[in-house]
């Protein structure tokens, strides 16, 4: 079968109409994100940014510390923001849906994966996705860390995956955001990592499913679960699972050996021969992203001890997740976050599951082509994402745009061609083009 399906074209290739509807998208996006911004007053986190932006507004720098857990790269932002839009609600804020609206332009990039019809569904999912709404709408770092991310993601996908030289140096310049922007890059490092090699050998998603099931078997059959008097089940699953996380050399164990697992001969030996071949540009970008991340947390080479800072701030927030037990959660918190924010996903989610057991031959077919490698790589990177962040006890709400992001890449992905699935498939897609309209524009609302 030709899975070079008509209608994933270009996005130069699309109709004025087409074009009209995209733009319309976006200005909805605009003002579902601008629309009385500064009316709610600051959150308690959001003042302690304006404090920070005060004090590199007086010293000409933001003088880093470890303490403070977030890079100085999003104060900056904020510092330029406020000095052109004033310093109160609406200057704060307006970095954010600056930043909101990137992403959701960003399928305008990812169009020869996504084709025309995934593009523009994309952009609608992402311009009234509740939680990317709410989240532009606050004074914190989640956003532009999710813009790095997405970027990373980007350059990382066309450099390894598709084998475009130049997107090497790129995804240096990405990784120094996400460097200078959360200390918890590390784990956005490690799900994109799993996601490239499932994108590029289709073998590498089947270990990571079993190994799901393999945990899952674990947890719910062979772990004991409290007695809760017989109702409740949600309850006792829920503590079932976060209890593992208690057990940190099982939870070590197993994760290694998923990795290891999933991260077989196949996809190493394809990653070997990329390095070998880009080992000049991959020098390169690792020394841009050095350079770029040196001077901003030294402020320009005005604070040489931000550089010491950085180091610690790893450390410093894996002693913090495990101490700080008044944001100590669940592991099915971010689950039942996105269930009330993006419920249209979720949906999603288990609909994608019947999908494959009721057309197997097909979807068997389509995970082994060349196509799908967009699609593997955005499921894994949102399936990875969900996984590690409910495993960390400590939980924030807004951590759940970066399960959010990538699911609606997914989704996108498939309702453009979802009609290979005949005679069923342009129902299905109009179905859930309504029922995410509807859903996810009252949630907005």
């Amino acid at each position: 079968m030709n899975w070079a399906f008509p209608f994933a074209q270009p996005i130069s290739r699309i109709s004025f109409l087409t074009i009209l509807a995209g733009f319309s998208l976006f200005f909805l996006a605009a003002y579902l994100r601008l629309y009385q911004l500064d009316l709610r007053p600051m959150h308690n986190d959001e003042g302690v940014n304006h404090h920070f932006v005060e004090e590199a507004n007086r010293k000409g720098y933001y003088p880093y510390s470890h303490l403070n857990y977030h890079g100085p790269s999003y104060f900056y932002a904020l510092q330029g923001t406020t000095a052109v839009l004033g310093d109160d609600e609406f200057g704060m804020r307006f970095v954010g849906v600056l930043f909101g609206l990137i992403l959701v332009a960003m399928p305008l990039v990812w169009s020869r994966e996504l084709g025309k019809s995934g593009t523009l569904v994309a952009i609608g999912l992402l311009a009234i996705s509740p939680s990317l709404v709410f989240y532009a709408r606050y004074a914190i770092h989640e956003t532009l860390f999710l813009l790095g991310t997405a970027w990373f993601a980007l350059e990382s996908f066309r450099a390894v995956v598709e084998d475009q030289q130049r997107s090497f140096l790129w995804a240096g310049v990405a990784l120094a955001l996400l460097i200078t922007t959360k200390e918890t890059f590390v784990i956005s490092l490690f799900v994109l990592l799993l996601a490239l090699l499932a994108a590029r050998e289709w073998r590498v998603v089947i270990v990571y499913v079993l190994g799901a099931v393999a945990l899952a078997w674990y947890l719910f059959v062979v772990t004991p679960l409290p007695s809760t008097g017989g109702h409740d089940l949600v309850k006792v699953y829920a503590d079932g699972l976060h209890s593992l996380v208690n057990e940190r050399d099982l939870f070590f164990i197993g994760l290694v050996a998923l990795v290891w697992l999933g991260t077989s001969w196949y996809s190493w030996h394809g990653l070997f021969d990329v390095v070998q071949k880009h080992y000049q540009s991959i020098l390169w970008s690792i020394t841009i992203c050095v350079v770029l991340t040196f001077v901003c947390f030294s402020g320009g080479f005005q604070w040489l001890d931000g550089v010491h800072e950085m180091v610690k701030a790893v450390q410093q927030w894996v002693g913090r997740a495990e101490s700080d037990h008044g944001h100590f959660k669940p592991f099915v918190y971010y689950l039942e976050v996105w269930w009330k924010t993006d419920s249209v996903l979720v949906i999603a989610a288990v609909s994608g599951v019947l999908v494959l057991l009721g057309f197997p031959c097909e979807m068997w077919r389509l995970l082994k082509s060349e196509d799908s490698r967009f699609l593997r790589f955005t499921v894994v990177w949102s399936g990875v994402s969900l996984f590690v962040y409910s495993f960390v006890k400590y939980k924030t709400p807004w951590l759940v745009i970066n399960i959010t992001f990538p699911a609606v890449l997914a989704l996108a992905w498939s309702l453009g061609r979802i009609g290979i699935l005949r005679p069923y498939g342009t129902w299905c897609a109009a179905v859930f083009g309504v029922l995410h309209l509807l859903i996810g524009g009252y949630q907005s609302y």
